[in-house]
């Protein structure tokens, strides 16, 4: 009945009035599912990520590689729904410094050549070495790694010292015998 008041001239302006009240209902329908559908992504991801809001540890670096995976694959729009990334970046720069404090603690307090291998306490040098300044803040017992390596340049040189008497004395029985 209203429509029947209305000039002729605007008449033709409402006639598309119920397709983009349509189409602007589809629209929405379709967002709100887009956004559930992203919103159920990124609760996966965060999921994840929320096992490492707690100390790390060195077996915990594939489920780590797992989730930053997971996380990577997720659209711009959905990383934006993942609340905890801070947890999972965490995580990551905190998995190298873990490894490296693994190495270190399984070496002993006082180290001689049977307690250790000079690889293990080269690989532990090694991974600490490539850890980052504020990374390396972070080790603990760094002394005992340092220990280790001291006890090692000391059996070289024992060794070496030993060495070099050994071939003195075999030069003196040497020149003992030929004189």
């Amino acid at each position: 009945l209203a429509y029947n008041v209305v000039a002729d001239e605007y008449k033709a302006l409402t006639i598309g009035w119920d397709a983009f009240v349509e189409a602007n209902a589809a629209f929405v329908e379709d967002a709100q599912a887009k956004l559930a559908a992203d919103k159920a992504a990124a609760d996966a991801v965060a999921e994840q990520i929320a096992a490492f809001d707690r100390a790390i540890a060195p077996e915990d670096a594939d489920a780590i590689a797992a989730a930053k995976a997971a996380y990577d694959a997720l659209t711009d729009n959905q990383k934006l729904l993942v609340a905890n990334v801070n947890v999972l970046n965490a995580a990551i720069e905190v998995l190298p410094v873990a490894i490296v404090v693994a190495a270190i603690n399984a070496l002993p307090e006082t180290v001689s050549d049977t307690d250790v291998s000079n690889t293990d306490i080269a690989a532990a040098r090694k991974a600490y070495d490539a850890l980052t300044d504020a990374q390396k803040d972070m080790v603990t017992k760094l002394a005992v790694l340092e220990a280790a390596e001291a006890a090692v340049a000391q059996d070289v040189a024992d060794i070496a010292a030993a060495a070099e008497v050994e071939a003195l004395i075999n030069a003196r029985s040497e020149e003992r015998r030929v004189g």
